[in-house]
């Protein structure tokens, strides 16, 4: 037997992604509600909540690299942008919905989600080889905000005292070259001298999440904690290594 409802598809799909976030918000009211003070916040801490799911745990049965992360991106004051990545098929026929849903409830705004199409994608180069949809945000209407944020007057911090304040920090660029180190990670490094902008997989290798050591692949799990070993050098070889979490 065959039903038609007349309902465009798309209309079907948003109302069912907002259906389902009321029923998660009613049973995880306490959760939900306090994971980020603004929308773009809460976007961000998605990954989080999909890892959580059984979506997430796909990947992991077959022993592929990908999670599915999102990555919300400030496009302007009324404009936001998010990056679902290795997007599982259930989640984004939905996405949409539960972004509205998330708008209204947590945050008293009315917002409008679009599924950009492909020839979008290319505006965003950081990200050319890596599989996933954009869903374009526009802030319709938002509650006013209590206390409105201030620019911040710059303050420049010596690298030296950057490195002694944040000792298990390093730094690094588009082409994986690492650009500074905190004192700590150098001490650990042991005997071997570091060298000028090193490769990062030189001295450190990635043990979660599970994605490909490139400055796009980091990017679309830039919202997760990594579990990153610090690579001990003697002399030429290696002999030790240690596990260190960077947030």
């Amino acid at each position: 037997m065959w039903f038609h409802t007349g309902v465009p598809v798309d209309s079907l799909r948003e109302s069912l992604g907002e259906e389902l976030f009321k029923i998660c918000y009613e049973e995880d009211e306490h959760i939900l509600g306090v994971i980020g003070g603004t929308l773009k916040d809460f976007l961000n801490s998605f990954t989080t909540l999909l890892k959580q799911s059984g979506h997430s745990q796909e990947a992991g049965k077959k022993d592929r690299l990908e999670d599915a992360s999102i990555l919300c991106l400030e496009k302007d004051q009324d404009f936001l942008n998010v990056y679902y990545f290795f997007p599982k098929k259930i989640t984004s026929l939905i996405l949409s919905g539960i972004i509205k849903a998330a708008a209204h409830i947590l945050y008293e705004s009315e917002v409008e989600v679009m599924l950009m199409p492909p020839c979008f994608h290319n505006d965003c180069t950081e990200f050319a080889n890596q599989p996933y949809l954009l869903y374009s945000i526009q802030v319709k209407s938002a509650k006013p905000s209590l206390s409105p944020c201030k620019p911040q007057s710059s303050l420049v911090i010596p690298a030296s005292v950057f490195c002694k304040t944040f000792p298990f920090h390093f730094m690094f660029d588009k082409d994986m070259s690492v650009l500074q180190i905190g004192n700590g990670i150098r001490r650990l490094l042991t005997r071997r001298e570091f060298q000028a902008k090193p490769n990062f997989e030189e001295y450190f290798e990635i043990l979660t999440p599970k994605v490909s050591c490139t400055f796009s692949g980091i990017m679309t799990m830039l919202n997760m904690q990594f579990t990153v070993r610090v690579r001990r050098w003697d002399n030429t070889d290696m002999k030790s290594s240690m596990v260190r979490d960077f947030l």
